[in-house]
């Protein structure tokens, strides 16, 4: 239930973030949503330790920061051209797929969870339905 929740949140993000690029630009609303995620969390951190841990994180992790960003920025310049549905259904897609990937073969330290022929069929399904979208 919260995942369809998250998915919701996702759909109002992409819509809001839309109308600041179309105001500012894709680079703009994308510092602009960063920061004020930044500030947000921030702010939560501090009430909830009056500290912040950034002594305690690796370097590696800088790198989903990096990838949240780019993938606001790439949003922010798809959105209009695309519309919300179809940005979604193709970002939830490329999730679906690189997930399947890294569960198949165990990729990057996570256990074979090989896809089940199930789940090779609800893909063929989640591609045809974003295929209609797209011919539409």
């Amino acid at each position: 239930m919260l995942a369809l929740f998250t998915g919701a949140l996702l759909a109002l993000m992409v819509y809001f973030n839309g109308q600041i690029s179309a105001e500012t630009g894709a680079a703009f609303a994308n510092l602009f949503f960063q920061g004020f995620g930044l500030l947000f969390f921030s702010i939560v951190l501090w009430f909830k330790s009056h500290s912040l841990p950034i002594k305690r994180i690796p370097l590696q992790f800088i790198i989903p920061g990096i990838m949240s960003a780019l993938t606001v920025l790439l949003s922010n310049t798809v959105i209009g051209p695309l519309g919300i549905a179809l940005m979604v259904g193709l970002s939830l897609f490329g999730q679906v797929t690189a997930s399947m990937i890294i569960d198949q073969f165990g990729l990057l330290g996570k256990a074979k969870q090989p896809v089940t022929r199930d789940q090779g069929i609800g893909f063929i399904l989640i591609a045809a339905g974003l295929g209609l979208f797209l011919t539409a």
